[in-house]
């Protein structure tokens, strides 16, 4: 566990070994702060970022997790709560990674008023 920004908190595996990280670019959209928000990128990584001002954006960098068969992280699922209780949620995928010579990926994720419920 450690902090990678001031609202940030990553949860997960050592990712030194890992060739480059893929950007997960996450923007609030809305007019509403978002409390918490929750992106989990594969099964051994977690971001839980606090506060994100309305109309903001953060840029994460997340491990593709390569393992020995050579396979990576696809896969992406995001929620949160903004300051009024309203909840979104969703998820994002691409299609695996055949080596690292894909090189890294970048997936932007945007909470929009149209996501709150």
């Amino acid at each position: 566990m450690e902090w990678v920004g001031d609202n940030v908190l990553r949860i997960g595996r050592d990712r030194s070994d890992q060739p480059f990280n893929d950007e997960l670019i996450l923007s609030n959209n809305t007019a509403e702060c978002l409390k918490y928000l929750e992106v989990d990128y594969g099964r051994f990584e977690s971001f839980h970022v606090f506060d994100l001002a309305p109309k903001s954006q953060i840029t994460l960098h997340a491990s593709p997790e390569f393992k020995p068969d050579r396979s990576s992280n696809y896969f992406l699922g995001f929620g949160g709560t903004t300051q009024n209780g309203k909840r979104f949620a969703g998820k994002m995928e691409r299609k695996e990674r055949k080596s690292a010579a894909e090189g890294p990926w970048k997936f932007d994720i945007t909470i929009k008023t149209s996501d709150l419920r």
